[in-house]
């Protein structure tokens, strides 16, 4: 038996095949086999002849070739083939796509070597978001050196909102970008959302917009308040700034935040309770817009000695 429990004639079978074919066809003929294969189990050296076809001349090759591993690596819970990551960047379209839409991170036992370099690459130069999009994705998963957490705070300013999203994602444990992060989160979680057609056909989106938001909304409110319970004086500084700013809904955001019955906000009192905030709740109590003003009520109480003890 192979190392993975599939019969050692059956792996020597399609390691033959694959080693001796003599045209494209016969490759993808072959790759086809094992990726329709259910009880295929990937043994190393049918991974690596695999492999070898992801960096075959022809993208249709390598388009099954990334196809067969995607399918061993995740129904298997293997390492993630390095060759997959390397598709990422290949010049065929069709082979990006196919690598983009088949890596599972959190499906592998690890992630190769060439993750970092990959990942970063594509967040410098790559043109096509869903590719963007996946390598920030990956970048949850593995050490982020300097020139990654750059990279991802860059990406939180990405024109794409999946983009966005996917940087917070990776970003959001990582003290040097987290008012950033909060900012974006703060956004979602009230729907603060510009570029509202950022829902991708080819990923099958369309249908799924307010749903998508609304499935997010949770995830961002519980994370910003992680964040502000865990660094108060970044979140709050932030909350202060939109309170401060004259755009109405930048207001409007902050004082949904404060008023929120949510611990954070408790963490957050003692800069929250400053006498310039108190001053600009009390201006901002007496806004012709009913909504700003009733809000701004609502924090003058959620903030007083009776309703958050300040330390």
């Amino acid at each position: 038996m192979s190392q993975l429990g599939l019969a050692d004639d059956q792996v020597d079978d399609f390691s033959r095949r694959l080693k001796q074919a003599h045209s494209d066809n016969e490759q993808l003929e072959v790759l086809e086999e094992i990726r329709k294969n259910a009880s295929i189990e990937g043994s190393p050296r049918l991974l690596e002849l695999i492999s070898d076809s992801a960096l075959d001349r022809d993208p249709e090759v390598r388009f099954a070739a990334v196809l067969a591993l995607a399918q061993i690596s995740y129904e298997h819970k293997t390492f993630c083939p390095e060759s997959l990551i390397s598709a990422l960047l290949d010049l065929d379209a069709e082979v990006r796509r196919a690598a983009h839409e088949n890596i599972i991170p959190e499906a592998y036992i690890g992630l190769p070597k060439n993750t970092l370099s990959v990942a970063k690459q594509a967040l410098r130069e790559e043109r096509y978001r869903d590719i963007r999009a996946s390598c920030a994705t990956i970048l949850q998963y593995t050490r982020l050196d300097e020139e990654a957490t750059r990279l991802l705070i860059d990406a939180m300013s990405d024109r794409d909102f999946l983009v966005r999203n996917n940087a917070a994602a990776a970003l959001y444990r990582h003290v040097a970008a987290l008012e950033k992060v909060a900012e974006f989160y703060v956004a979602v979680a009230l729907c603060e959302i510009k570029d509202r057609n950022f829902y991708s056909s080819t990923l099958g989106w369309d249908e799924l917009g307010s749903d998508f938001i609304a499935m997010l909304r949770p995830l961002a409110m519980r994370r910003l308040n992680e964040m502000a319970m865990k660094h108060p004086d970044i979140v709050s500084k932030m909350l202060v700034k939109r309170l401060q700013s004259k755009d109405q809904r930048n207001i409007t955001i902050a004082l949904a935040q404060i008023t929120s019955p949510s611990p954070a906000t408790n963490c957050m009192a003692k800069k929250l309770t400053e006498p310039v905030v108190a001053k600009k709740l009390s201006q901002l109590a007496q806004s012709s817009n009913l909504q700003v003003s009733e809000l701004a009520h609502m924090a003058e109480f959620r903030l007083s000695d009776s309703q958050i003890p300040i330390n």
